[in-house]
C-alpha cells in the first residue's frame, strides 16, 4: 500500500468496500472481462426440470445450500466444476437425504456449457460473499434466469425483478417462488435482455476492459 506508483483495484464495488474494511486501503474498481460475442442466446431451448450451479463444490460456493433450497421442489441440481472426491460423495449423500436429484459435471467444453445452461430452468448460486459473480453474466448470455443470493458482488449485474432475482439466503420459500417465475417465458426473455443490456453498459468486453486498464496505468505514470 505504501509502494510508489501502485494502485489497488477490486473486481466489484463489493470488493472495493471489503478492501477498505479489512485493510483500510482506498481501492478502485476494475471489472472482469466477459466477451458476450462468444455466447449464443438459446431462448427457444426446451426447458428441463433442473437448475445449474457453477463453481467448485464447496461451502463458500454454497453448494450444500443449493441442495437444501431445492428440497420439496422436485427440481434437480447440476453442479458444474466438480470438487474433491470426498466432498462430492458427501454432497451426493446430502442430496439423497434432501430428496434432490443431484448430478456433477467436472469440466465442460464451452459449447457443452451453453447447451446445458440453455435447457435449464435457471442458474442459481448461494455463494458466500462472491467477489463479482460471472455466473449471472453467463446466464444472461444464453437467455436463462439468474437466481442469486442477495450478497457479495451479484448486484453488479442483477437488478432484482428486472434482470433476475436477488434472494435472501435463508428464506427458501422466496427461492421456490422465484423458480416458478423462472418458468414464465416473458420473465426469461425480459430478465435476459435486461441483463445483457447491463453487461453491455458496463463495457465488460475486451476492448472496454483495455480502456479501463489504460486509465489506471495513466494514473500511475502521470
Amino acid at each position: 500500500a505504501t509502494r510508489p506508483n501502485s494502485i489497488f483495484s477490486g473486481n466489484s464495488n463489493f470488493i472495493k468496500n471489503r478492501i477498505r474494511e479489512v485493510h483500510n486501503i482506498e481501492a478502485g474498481v476494475l471489472l472482469p472481462c466477459v466477451d458476450l460475442s462468444k455466447w449464443k442466446v438459446k431462448e427457444k431451448s426446451e426447458i428441463k426440470n433442473y437448475v445449474v450451479t457453477i463453481g467448485r463444490a464447496s461451502w463458500v460456493k454454497g453448494t450444500w445450500e443449493c441442495i437444501e433450497m431445492l428440497r420439496g421442489t422436485e427440481i434437480g441440481l447440476i453442479q458444474v466444476g466438480g470438487g474433491d472426491r470426498e466432498d462430492i460423495e458427501k454432497l451426493k449423500q446430502h442430496a439423497i437425504e434432501n430428496q434432490v436429484d443431484f448430478q456433477v459435471s467436472q469440466r465442460l467444453e464451452h459449447s457443452e456449457l451453453v447447451k446445458l445452461l440453455s435447457s435449464s430452468l435457471a442458474v442459481v448460486s448461494l455463494a458466500h460473499k462472491e467477489p463479482f459473480g460471472l455466473t449471472p453474466v453467463e446466464a444472461h448470455a444464453v437467455g436463462v434466469p439468474a437466481l442469486m443470493v442477495n450478497e457479495g458482488g451479484f448486484a453488479s449485474t442483477i437488478i432484482d425483478g428486472e434482470s433476475g432475482r436477488l434472494l435472501p439466503r435463508n428464506d427458501y420459500s422466496k427461492w421456490h417462488s422465484a423458480l416458478k417465475e423462472s418458468a414464465i417465458p416473458n420473465n426469461r426473455r425480459n430478465w435476459s435482455e435486461k441483463g445483457r443490456e447491463i453487461v453491455n453498459n458496463l463495457s465488460l468486453d475486451p476492448n472496454g476492459r483495455a480502456i479501463e486498464l489504460e486509465k489506471i496505468i495513466k494514473q500511475i505514470i502521470q
